[in-house]
């Protein structure tokens, strides 16, 4: 995965310092999918020990991590939605489904075009008033 530091510069006009400022960009799906991908093909039919359950955890915080990042394309969005319904079992928990249902809800919602059109109807109404 592509290095995800970014650095940016913040300017004090009144003193005319710079200064640097790091943050970290969070991962997009194609990225979490990807790195998903690398690190179930690792732990694939190995034997469970300290370090691989380590990777099994990480995995699993992906799938999560997943569920919450926007699919940007309908390409994206079917790869989401396979991987998620691939992981989902008889066990898995209320929690697990829900985090599911409401990431598959958001994206459909704005692959459909119906966030920003809720957006927009907001700054119009924020500008009527």
């Amino acid at each position: 995965m592509p290095n995800q530091n970014k650095t940016c510069t913040k300017t004090n006009a009144s003193a005319e310092l710079s200064t640097p400022a790091t943050f970290h960009a969070a991962p997009n799906l194609s990225q979490l999918l990807q790195a998903h991908k690398i690190v179930a093909d690792m732990i694939t039919a190995t034997p469970s020990d300290p370090v691989v359950d380590k990777f099994r955890a990480t995995a699993e915080q992906m799938l999560l991590d997943i569920t919450l990042a926007r699919a940007a394309t309908w390409e994206e969005f079917g790869q989401k939605v396979q991987l998620l319904v691939d992981q989902t079992t008889e066990k898995s928990d209320g929690h697990w489904l829900t985090a599911v249902q409401e990431g598959v809800y958001w994206d459909l919602k704005q692959l459909n075009g119906e966030t920003a059109a809720a957006e927009r109807a907001a700054v119009v109404l924020q500008a009527a008033e």
